[in-house]
């Protein structure tokens, strides 16, 4: 009886080595992904004051999407937003891109906005969400980008969504008008 419990024993602790994370070894994309995503995050930390809270990808046998999300400290207007957002899609998707050894790994390349998820939530500067229909949350997913904001209530209101190539657009044409004058 005691023999059939050490085996039992025996195999639960092989069961929970096999699914814990001792028993796990990351794949190799996952950590030049991870590595790549540090690097830019770092970056925008730097030069546009965005603060890394979240990361993520759809990463099964390759790289289908790869996810950030921040922090922002400033209320900002759609112009400050779209400009933020597009900044930042074009920083992540040159630093995959130009990034030799991840290029075997993604399901196509070169990656576009389709392929990234960036989410910025502005926040007042002391931490504060946003005064009520101020943009509380920029999404981009599948190409598309979304500003959202909360009119009166709890819940999400989109007041403004374009295509990744319609914001750059946009930006670039503001640029070009700056350089101009």
């Amino acid at each position: 009886m005691k023999i059939k419990y050490i085996y039992v024993l025996i195999a639960l602790f092989y069961m929970c080595c096999a699914c814990s994370p001792f028993g796990y070894k990351e794949p190799e994309y996952v950590k030049i992904a991870d590595k790549i995503t540090d690097e830019v995050a770092k970056k925008l930390k730097l030069e546009k004051e965005l603060y890394l809270v979240g990361t993520g990808g759809g990463m099964m046998n390759h790289i289908r999407m790869m996810a950030m999300g921040f922090d922002f400290y400033e209320e900002i207007d759609l112009k400050t937003a779209r400009e933020l957002t597009v900044y930042t899609i074009n920083e992540y998707l040159s630093a995959i891109n130009s990034n030799e050894s991840i290029r075997p790994y993604l399901c196509e390349y070169p990656f576009t906005a389709e392929n990234i998820e960036i989410r910025i939530w502005p926040r007042k500067p002391n931490g504060e969400n946003p005064k009520p229909g101020n943009i509380c949350s920029i999404s981009a997913t599948q190409g598309m980008i979304r500003y959202d904001n909360k009119p009166s209530n709890d819940l999400l209101e989109t007041m403004h969504e374009e295509t990744f190539a319609e914001a750059q657009r946009i930006v670039l044409l503001e640029n070009h008008r700056k350089d101009a004058k």
